[in-house]
């Protein structure tokens, strides 16, 4: 339909409505385009919303996990001075066996 009434327009030479019906279309893709690029926009943002939560959660398992190994470690580092004082002196520590 538009371009029967486009090629019309050419036909009768009237330049008024051609450059009305090309601004007409120029203006609905850009409409068009920019709808698509709004929306791609919003899709990435609630994306970057997603990855931060599970970054965030990733973040806080792997500190805790962390922290748990401090503490083992700590603790085989305290039974290793342990058995080194119990080798050089002879001496237990807090009364262990």
């Amino acid at each position: 339909m538009i371009l029967r009434r486009l090629s019309q327009s050419l036909k009768a030479q009237n330049w008024p409505a051609i450059w009305i019906e090309f601004v007409l279309l120029v203006a609905g893709v850009f409409l068009g385009i920019q709808v698509a690029n709004w929306n791609q926009a919003r899709h990435d943002a609630a994306q970057a919303r997603e990855n931060v939560q599970r970054i965030e959660t990733d973040l806080a398992t792997d500190q805790a996990a962390l922290l748990r190994r401090v503490v083992f470690w700590r603790q085989v580092a305290d039974y290793g001075h342990g058995a080194i004082r119990y080798a050089e002196s002879g001496q237990l520590v807090d009364g262990s066996e």
